[in-house]
């Protein structure tokens, strides 16, 4: 009667270990296909030259020219997983209700700054923002806007300082449907 005891004991744990390991062979072929989808979906949807589309923003003397991230989709996927911007090239996020949304750089693969607008007016800028590649999400840093805003511009790094892009400045931003 004792021994049945230990043996009971014995199968279960074994069956309890091998259920474990299954699990979590399955768990990283789940994680390991998701990413692979994941990465092969961003190298086919690469970000549209927005010169094409003829949309831009104007700032001092400055012309950006500029994709649009309007959906929820569009906005969370952001420049994640793309190659670096051309030089007068930028993603103009559009909300439509005044917003604290924070940005993360999620499989980004390049630097941006990141341009807060409110209202037609520069209210902050978060320079030189890093790729965190490897992060767990919940270790991500995210950037939020010093101001509630309606917009957000997203462009390489070093772009703000190079064209003399600060806070108070004035954005055209009439050439954006």
């Amino acid at each position: 009667m004792k021994y049945s005891k230990i043996l009971i004991i014995i199968l279960c744990t074994a069956f309890l270990f091998i259920s474990y390991l299954l699990a979590k062979s399955r768990i990283e072929k789940f994680q390991s296909d998701t990413s692979e989808k994941t990465s092969v979906s961003r190298q086919e949807t690469p970000l549209e030259l927005p010169s094409s589309q003829g949309q831009f923003v104007k700032i001092n003397d400055t012309t950006i020219f500029v994709d649009i991230a309007k959906s929820e989709s569009e906005t969370q996927r952001g420049l994640s997983g793309r190659k670096p911007l051309e030089e007068n090239q930028g993603l103009l996020f559009v909300f439509n209700n005044n917003s604290f949304s924070g940005f993360w750089k999620k499989d980004m693969l390049f630097p941006i700054d990141i341009i807060w607008i409110t209202n037609g007016k520069i209210v902050g800028i978060e320079k030189d923002a890093q790729p965190e590649p490897g992060k767990p999400l919940s270790q991500l840093k995210i950037y939020y806007p010093p101001e509630a805003i309606n917009f957000v511009l997203e462009v390489n790094a070093g772009s703000s300082d190079k064209f003399g892009i600060k806070i108070g400045d004035s954005i055209d931003l009439s050439h954006v449907q």
